[in-house]
């Protein structure tokens, strides 16, 4: 038995390893599929070159096809998709960072939030307003609920300020993905370089 390769004529590429009896055989099985035929391929993905079996390159990722006219894997990553890609990380870095602004505290906790951001906000603006909740936590902690006022509110200012800017920052990066035409524009577009410190 003789292992012949049997090679699409316009590529080279193999398509098909197969054993046949004889080189009759071998030119005959070619013939009735349209490709052309050598004796002993490669046994790893390969192309036929200047009349001999080449093994293929690695694949850098999925994204990349075999380019068989300059020999090269190219990738075949469209725009749209670097955008969705970058977009993506762009997201998960702002969600990092969204996070490491509420850690340290319970869930529950983060759940009265809310409430607390609006009492306090209302008494910035309004002494008089009132505070029931913020109320009940001075007593619980055991301090004046001016102070609790005080200290949530200037917690309330800070979470404000930390989170426009990481807000505002995704919200920046991701128009200019969008707006970006070329893989070396959309590359351009990174969290840590973009993000002004504050």
């Amino acid at each position: 038995m003789i292992t012949v390769g049997l090679y699409d004529l316009d590529t080279g590429m193999l398509k098909q390893r197969t054993t046949v009896p004889d080189l009759e055989t071998a030119e005959r099985l070619a013939a009735e599929v349209g490709l052309g035929w050598k004796e002993n391929p490669l046994l790893v993905p390969c192309y036929l070159h200047a009349d001999e079996f080449v093994e293929m390159p690695a694949r850098p990722s999925a994204a990349h096809i075999f380019d068989m006219q300059s020999k090269v894997w190219i990738d075949a990553t469209t725009i749209p998709d670097l955008r969705s890609v970058r977009i993506a990380e762009v997201d998960r870095a702002f969600t990092t960072a969204a996070a490491a602004l509420t850690l340290g505290y319970p869930e529950a906790e983060r759940m009265t939030w809310p409430t607390q951001q609006a009492e306090a906000l209302a008494w910035s603006v309004d002494p008089a307003a009132p505070t029931p909740f913020l109320d009940g936590i001075a007593a619980a902690r055991q301090i004046d609920p001016a102070d609790m006022r005080a200290k949530t509110l200037e917690a309330v200012q800070a979470f404000m300020a930390a989170s426009q800017v990481l807000v505002g920052t995704r919200q920046r990066l991701r128009d200019a993905v969008l707006a970006a035409e070329t893989e070396y524009q959309i590359a351009a577009v990174d969290w840590f370089r973009s993000r002004p410190s504050s």
